[in-house]
Formats: C-alpha cells, sequence, structure tokens
C-alpha cells in the first residue's frame, strides 16, 4: 500500500542487482576444452544438449541458459513457469532415448472448427478490418527496410487489404554474414530466391541454393549463413501453427 511516506535506513552494504550475466561453472573447466561456444554461451540444441566434442554418446544437458536461443521456452524460473514442464519432458524424452512424454503434439483444450458453410482454405470473415479496402490486385508493396547486422536487411510485406492467412517478406544476407538464431510460435517456410548458403536447424547444418526450400516447426532455432560469393536472397512466409 502506497503511504506516500518516506522511509530511512541504515546500511553497511548496498548490492545493486543491475542486472545478470552467465558464467560458465567452474566445475566445468576440465572440460571447457570440448565446449564450442557461441560467443560466450553455449551452442544449445532443440533438446537442450549442447554441443559436445567429448565421447560419443555422451551429453551435456542445460537448463536457464538458452533464452537466448530458445526464448521463453529455456528463460529463468520467473519468465514462464508454464513451459518447464514442456522443456522438462524434452529433456527426459532426450536422455531416454524414447518418448516418454508427448511434446509435439497439440494438447490445447479448445478445438477450432472453420465457420459454418465455410470450407478449408477460403479466407475467415473478419479477417480484415471493416474499413480497410480489398487489395484489388497487382504488385504488393514492402514495408520500411529494417536493417540488420553485416549489412543483412529484412523488408517484410505489407499485406493490407490481402485476405491471406499468412505473413511473408524477403531477407538479403551479403556474402560471409549470418542471420541472428531465431526461435518462434509460428510455423515458417523459407525459399532461397538467388545464392546459396547453410541453414543451422535442429542440431543439423544444410546447405541451400537457388531454388531450395527450408521448413521449421515451431519454437525451433534456426539461422542461415551466406556461404557464397554473391548475395542470398531468402524469402519467407509464416502462420499460426
Amino acid at each position: 500500500m502506497d503511504t506516500d511516506s518516506v522511509v530511512t535506513e541504515q546500511a553497511d552494504v548496498v548490492v545493486l542487482a543491475t542486472g545478470y550475466h552467465y558464467r560458465i561453472p567452474r566445475f566445468l573447466d576440465p572440460l571447457r576444452g570440448l565446449i564450442p561456444l557461441d560467443g560466450d554461451g553455449y551452442r544449445v540444441r532443440d533438446d537442450y544438449s549442447i554441443d559436445f566434442d567429448g565421447p560419443e554418446g555422451c551429453r551435456i544437458f542445460v537448463q536457464g541458459v538458452a533464452a537466448r536461443t530458445h526464448g521463453v521456452a529455456d528463460a529463468d524460473a520467473d519468465a514462464d513457469l508454464s513451459l518447464m514442464a514442456w522443456r522438462n519432458a524434452v529433456i527426459a524424452n532426450a536422455v531416454t532415448g524414447r518418448q516418454l512424454y508427448r511434446t509435439e503434439k497439440e494438447t490445447t483444450t479448445l478445438d477450432w472448427s472453420p465457420e459454418p458453410g465455410r470450407t478449408a482454405g477460403t479466407p475467415a470473415k473478419g479477417l480484415l478490418m471493416p474499413d480497410t479496402p480489398l487489395h484489388e490486385g497487382g504488385p504488393v508493396s514492402c514495408l520500411a527496410e529494417i536493417p540488420g547486422h553485416d549489412g543483412i536487411v529484412l523488408r517484410e510485406h505489407d499485406m493490407t487489404g490481402i485476405p491471406a492467412p499468412f505473413s511473408s517478406s524477403v531477407f538479403v544476407l551479403p556474402p560471409g554474414s549470418t542471420t541472428d538464431v531465431d526461435v518462434h510460435d509460428v510455423v515458417e517456410t523459407w525459399f532461397i530466391g538467388v545464392g546459396e548458403g547453410r541453414v543451422e536447424y535442429a542440431g543439423g547444418s544444410h546447405p541451400v541454393r537457388t531454388g531450395d526450400s527450408f521448413h521449421f516447426a515451431t519454437r525451433r532455432a534456426h539461422r542461415v549463413s551466406n556461404t557464397g560469393t554473391t548475395p542470398l536472397t531468402v524469402f519467407s512466409v509464416w502462420w499460426s501453427a
């Protein structure tokens, strides 16, 4: 309760908790040479194991240190308690090598059905705002460019007036550049317009070139690097799972 009063306290020591920086535990020092790092953190796979150059079959699993790549699915306990059980189930499945828990299935208590009289694939009523005129067909413009690091440029398409159940964008990577690791709740597909590169996804590395496509499931970390000598152009389409 706010009493609009001032309280004065005397203290010998004041601790200012202004931020947090993860430090690799000292008990891992004997293994540091076997653990590749990405910047100042681990390279965490989808099953929460980290890249480890130790004996075959030996793995190290982490918790609470992969928010940079896994988002709220591995943030600290104060961030999202609802995902801790899912994360632990993913690790348990990986450790045992079998499906103890269903982690890839939809578990929602709601079952969404099409509107009466509307078949799958037709736009839903109310998808557009009432005052939004329908796009009459023709070129689709792009929103303002979003510049990234290393010269990477993203252009998201302006879908105003287009009753499409998806969003789309195009991004261009100069030679030698790599996108940030991306993790999200939507389903996404990339189409390689021109160039060649390498996609990192689900613990693997996959070469791609002009004409290839790549699909990403929800909450799976991914990124792409331009390994060629010319700009790499990628078209992205994403929609709710």
